[in-house]
């Protein structure tokens, strides 16, 4: 992926905008936005994302974000969150996934879910 001897090091972007949304790794404050929106979608997302049922309060979401963070600092992983830029409503997430990272040549895998909500917009 790069040559970079450090996984650390490698240079990640802060945020990407586009007209309508800014997709950006998760900061520490959006996990209020992030638990009202699995709770609101929990029957919807739950097929997809397995960690569904883990955000029963603020708390277990709260850490789930800060555990991103920490994933997106390492280079282990990079969840994204999807927000509405006009409005900075949170919309949905998706990510990078790293596979085969111990390899000559890295891979990425990649998904993304959108709340019912906004799925017409």
């Amino acid at each position: 992926m790069s040559d970079v001897p450090y996984r650390t090091l490698r240079p990640l972007f802060d945020e990407l905008r586009g007209e309508r949304i800014i997709v950006r790794p998760y900061h520490q404050g959006d996990a209020p936005a992030l638990f009202e929106a699995v709770v609101e979608s929990r029957e919807h997302i739950r097929p997809w994302l397995p960690w569904a049922d883990q955000h029963q309060k603020i708390e277990d979401t709260q850490d789930y974000v800060i555990r991103c963070m920490a994933r997106w600092l390492l280079r282990d992983d990079m969840p994204l969150s999807i927000w509405e830029k006009g409005t900075n409503r949170f919309l949905g997430g998706t990510g990078l996934h790293p596979r085969n990272q111990n390899s000559t040549t890295s891979r990425l895998a990649t998904g993304c879910v959108f709340l019912p909500r906004d799925m017409a917009t």
